[in-house]
């Protein structure tokens, strides 16, 4: 539904409402002021007609008394009147045919109270009667009771005109209502109605909603801000990682010159010493030390120097089972060390892919020394698997080591960042960058102290190996 029908429909619901709750509430007060001026008309009535009647009774004038009953039964709320007395047979009513009846009211002389009055009410149908007794006393002498019966159907006759009034006024405030909802609607609904037909028709251009005429203004506008505010976290997520690797490159390009080419003369310089004097134990130790450290630091930033490597790298067609199974050869003095069981589970028509052998096996060497350094348990296991579904092939590496905490795991990938403390932080980065270059993803999936898998899925290229 469009934004301006909601606007319009919403606005003549609170003026209905409002109008309904203003009516109920009117003829809710006319109710009661009407029963309250039945009531205050019936006590003055009564107390009137028993202190009249009393006066004719002092001078046995009844034909006065008869002129006040006649008096009264021309009033249009009046029903009856009749003079009941002290035996509580009907001495007087304005209806002839009453006369000599049995009232069927018996009161006491103290039923009365001090106001003299009496009051009852009675629904007929949709009307109330209102009955009113007071007490006729000659010298204390209670001699019966006037008994007045008001109704309230003239009333309601002002009550249904009053209502039609209400519905005219309602109807008039409804339909200028609905003439101010569209008036309002469009001053609202304009701008937003422009802006989400610029946006739709932008996003339609990129082809990433498709146009539904179902849709209203509201939802258009979520789901384009939704695509968009996805696309900015994307953004900052790419920029930061390219000032990352900006900063990486930097600092490798300055290692490289500033801090490798040094280590290679320190190196020579130890092997000489060390040749000089093979006599001196100390010497030979201590020069065995240095040139041991130097490699060590030199393997470091190999590693470290992969990623700006990887731009440079010489593919060619290479298998994967066949790097996996140099590797297993490569690492098996260290597995049996860790007491690690590594198994690996190859598909048998795992076609060639165009890569760096060099740079892949650094992959897959980072991601199977992390599966050790992981281990929670006596017996570590290690899977790796390939299998072939075009276009792509995968690879999956899982451990059954104490798994990555969810709350860093964004940020696994992040050069520098590593939960250890005598990790570098950079194998994942680098692994995840030379994935990249191979046109691949590389992903990972963990259950805290459970275990961890990575996923790495490559591209087969039949069109041929892309030279870099």
């Amino acid at each position: 539904m469009r934004l301006s029908y909601r606007i319009i429909i919403a606005i003549i619901c609170l003026i209905f409402a409002t109008a309904a709750i203003l009516s109920t509430y009117s003829l809710s007060v006319q109710r009661e002021l009407i029963t309250n001026q039945v009531d205050k008309k019936g006590q003055v009535l009564t107390k009137l007609l028993a202190a009249s009647v009393r006066n004719h009774l002092y001078s046995y004038d009844f034909y006065a008394i008869k002129l006040l009953f006649d008096t009264l039964d021309q009033d249009d709320d009046v029903v009856s009147v009749s003079l009941v007395g002290a035996d509580n047979y009907i001495k007087m009513h304005s209806n002839i045919k009453q006369l000599g009846q049995d009232s069927s009211y018996h009161f006491k002389d103290n039923d009365f109270g001090d106001k003299n009055i009496i009051k009852e009410r009675h629904q007929e149908g949709n009307t109330y009667n209102y009955m009113f007794f007071s007490a006729v006393e000659i010298d204390h002498d209670r001699k019966g009771f006037i008994h007045i019966i008001l109704s309230d159907m003239n009333y309601l006759k002002l009550i249904k005109s009053f209502e039609k009034r209400i519905l005219i006024l309602t109807a008039s405030v409804l339909s200028a209502g609905i003439l101010a909802a569209y008036l309002i609607s469009r001053q609202i609904s304009k701008p937003i109605i422009q802006l989400t037909e610029d946006i739709q028709s932008f996003m339609l251009k990129r082809s990433e909603i498709e146009k539904n005429d179902s849709d209203n203004e509201i939802s258009i506008l979520k789901r384009t801000f939704k695509i968009m505010m996805d696309e900015i976290e994307q953004s900052i997520e790419y920029r930061v990682k390219n000032e990352k690797m900006a900063v990486l490159g930097n600092l490798s390009s300055v290692l490289a010159h500033e801090v490798k080419n040094p280590l290679e003369p320190i190196k020579g310089s130890a092997e000489i010493l060390r040749l000089k004097h093979p006599d001196n134990q100390d010497i030979v130790k201590y020069s065995k030390i240095i040139q041991d450290e130097v490699s060590g630091l030199i393997a470091f930033l190999d590693s470290f120097l992969d990623v700006s490597r990887s731009s440079r790298m010489q593919k060619k067609k290479v298998n994967i089972n066949n790097i996996l199974n140099d590797i297993q050869l490569l690492l098996e003095y260290t597995v049996k060390k860790a007491r690690f069981r590594l198994d690996l589970i190859f598909a048998e028509d795992l076609p060639e892919i165009p890569g760096d052998s060099g740079m892949l096996k650094q992959v897959f060497l980072n991601l199977i020394l992390n599966a050790i350094q992981a281990k929670s348990s006596e017996q570590g296991f290690i899977e790796i698997t390939t299998k072939f579904l075009a276009p792509n092939i995968f690879i999956t590496v899982k451990d059954n080591g104490c798994g990555i905490d969810p709350a860093i795991q964004k940020e696994i990938f992040l050069p520098f960042f590593s939960t250890k403390s005598e990790g570098s932080g950079i194998g994942l980065s680098t692994s995840k960058y030379i994935i990249k270059q191979h046109k691949g993803s590389l992903n990972i999936v963990s259950e805290p102290g459970s275990w961890t898998k990575a996923i790495i899925s490559l591209p087969v290229e039949k069109a041929g190996i892309c030279e870099a």
